[in-house]
């Protein structure tokens, strides 16, 4: 009897895992159906299983996804109405039939069923998040900062909803009124000033979005409320109004700002827009009045930084800035005074820190740059001599390697290279700068397997400044020529070019252009020779070069000729007419050239009056 009993139940159980098993094959297919892009088909077996089994909820949310999809916007809210019917109030029902409503339509029906929802009873704010969230879900970014401003009335902690609210404004571009919400936040607890700050910067590349955030700040930040106060400095910075910001600064009495780093913060981004005068101001502002700042040997620094690049730009030949190679020029160390000052008071002041040997690299750099190598050498041996950890070592020894392939002394940069190591410190940024001076010099050296080697495993490395250049020296080192005569010769000229002797660099290209054997080699040589013209002044020579070059079929430095020419004739010769002739042809020519958007900028600043 228990047998029969027990086998009748296990045939029951069979059958029953039979039925499961088929309803979940028949599920997965409807699925495969539905992720084909066969909404019918898969609606038909939907319908299926929810008439068999109407309790499960993957089953109905399922087919009314299908309905949606198929836009059965009737058959879809019969269904969400009669499943509502047996679950009065629950709100994954009520949401779907209002998304029905409104994709169907009939949004005025959607915000009827959701308020009623919402006035029904008390409710906590993450029911409002929900219906929010839907809202946003069907673009009704006013309907969500409705639900989002009611749930933020039903709970103490406003501070989270009100970020909500006042990021759903920006979306929609109300500024203003997302300052409003912001500043409120700040009412609050002035301690989230930080976070309100970084809601606002992310919307600063947003057009027009700083203006009407200042606009509304402005209006309300009174000297009562220095977090408000705090928050216009921001804005005005971040709109290029560098000495607005800086006096709203040095008026706040904040702990935000008390020990001044916050000064070293805003004198850094000042520098980074060339605004180097009122960077060098803040920099002073936090020596004078924080004197016991832990910032102050920064401030040092970063004023004598400074006043290092007002010199340079005094000294600067901006006029010649567009040229691809300008002749060597030393400085007059006299310039530089005040700058060796403050780098020399630094360093003994703040001895043996990072600042310290900051200020020592900096002395070198400007001690080479008005040609003093004695003195840019005994700075550098200080660094590597006594500093080997710091993070000034390895680029001290590259400055080094390069003044001396500078001054053409090319074992001796070599020697300085082989002591650079592969240790931890070493960045592998810097490490493919060091193997791209070992390719130049085995270059120099007529070593051109070895330096092809060496370019050809560190182009993901090298900065984009010098990609270019690795790409050309991987061009010159493969070159397949009976011998290497000719490439040894192109060598010597581009050590001439780098030592500055551009005459005796031209005399060379101009025998390897006039190879018509070469090929590869002749194009390179003459391209070198029309960067030498436009380095010497020499724009009539220059032009009937680069309208040669560029005119040669099969020459992959045309573009690159042709590119010169259109900057000689507008900065050079300022034929601005010519100029943009030869720009409308380049791009008709060229669409596929590395300076074809350089050229497209070009032309419209050209013809929008901005050249």
């Amino acid at each position: 009897m228990y047998l029969k009993l027990s086998t009748f139940f296990l045939l029951i159980q069979f059958f029953a895992l039979a039925q499961t098993n088929d309803e979940n094959n028949r599920f997965l297919l409807a699925q495969n159906f539905e992720q084909a892009g066969e909404f019918a088909r898969a609606k038909q077996i939907y319908s299926e299983l929810y008439a068999k089994n109407p309790g499960f909820y993957s089953y109905f949310e399922a087919l009314n996804r299908m309905y949606i999809q198929l836009k059965e916007y009737n058959n879809s809210t019969m269904l969400l109405s009669k499943e509502l019917s047996k679950k009065p109030g629950d709100i994954n029902i009520i949401i779907l039939l209002g998304r029905t409503y409104y994709i169907s339509g009939n949004e005025s029906k959607t915000d009827s069923l959701w308020g009623a929802f919402l006035a029904s009873a008390e409710h906590n704010t993450s029911v409002y998040r929900a219906f929010a969230n839907s809202a946003l879900e069907l673009r009704n970014f006013d309907k969500a900062i409705v639900y989002l401003k009611e749930a933020r009335e039903r709970t103490k902690d406003k501070v989270a909803l009100t970020y909500d609210i006042a990021n759903l404004l920006a979306l929609r571009m109300q500024y203003q009124d997302a300052a409003k919400e912001l500043l409120t936040v700040l009412d609050i607890d002035p301690n989230n000033i930080r976070s309100v700050e970084s809601r606002i910067l992310s919307n600063s590349q947003k057009p027009g979005a700083v203006e009407e955030f200042t606009k509304y700040v402005e209006a309300n930040a009174p000297k009562s409320k220095p977090y408000h106060r705090f928050l216009l400095a921001t804005l005005y910075r971040e709109s290029g109004r560098f000495r607005e910001a800086l006096e709203i600064l040095k008026q706040l009495d904040i702990p935000l700002i008390n020990n001044g780093g916050e000064f070293i913060s805003f004198a850094s981004i000042a520098a980074q827009e060339n605004e180097f005068a009122i960077a060098a101001e803040a920099y002073s502002h936090v020596i004078s009045a924080y004197a016991k700042s832990p910032y102050i040997s920064q401030a040092k620094l970063g004023l004598a930084k400074n006043l290092n690049r007002s010199v340079y730009l005094q000294l600067a030949d901006s006029a010649s800035a567009w040229k691809p190679f300008l002749p060597v020029k030393k400085f007059d160390e006299s310039g530089f005074r005040s700058t060796i000052d403050s780098y020399s008071e630094i360093v003994k002041t703040f001895p043996h820190s990072e600042p310290a040997i900051d200020a020592l690299f900096s002395l070198a750099k400007v001690y080479y740059d008005c040609g003093n190598n004695e003195k840019g050498g005994y700075y550098i041996n200080e660094i590597v001599k006594n500093y080997p950890m710091s993070a000034y070592y390895v680029p001290a020894l590259i400055l080094s390697a390069k003044e001396n392939l500078n001054n053409g002394k090319i074992d001796e940069a070599n020697s300085v290279l082989q002591k650079i190591g592969n240790s931890a410190f070493n960045s592998k940024k810097h490490m493919a700068e060091v193997q791209f001076l070992k390719a130049r010099i085995h270059f120099f050296k007529n070593e051109f397997t070895t330096a092809a080697e060496i370019i050809s495993a560190i182009y993901i490395e090298l900065r984009d400044n010098q990609v270019n250049d690795a790409l050309e020296f991987s061009l010159l080192t493969n070159i397949n020529l009976s011998d290497s005569v000719s490439l040894a010769l192109f060598a010597g000229a581009e050590m001439d070019m780098l030592t500055g002797k551009f005459d005796d660099a031209y005399k060379i290209y101009t025998q390897l252009a006039g190879n018509e054997n070469l090929h590869l080699l002749k194009h390179f040589a003459g391209i070198r020779m029309m960067e030498i013209d436009i380095a010497l002044n020499r724009y009539r020579e220059a032009v009937e070069r680069g309208k040669s070059l560029s005119a040669v079929k099969l020459n992959i430095f045309a573009d690159r000729a042709a590119y010169y020419t259109c900057l000689v004739n507008l900065y050079g010769r300022k034929e601005t007419a010519e100029a943009a002739q030869n720009m409308e042809e380049f791009l008709e020519k060229f669409p596929s050239s590395l300076y074809f958007d350089n050229i497209r900028n070009l032309l419209l600043n050209l013809k929008n009056k901005n050249i």
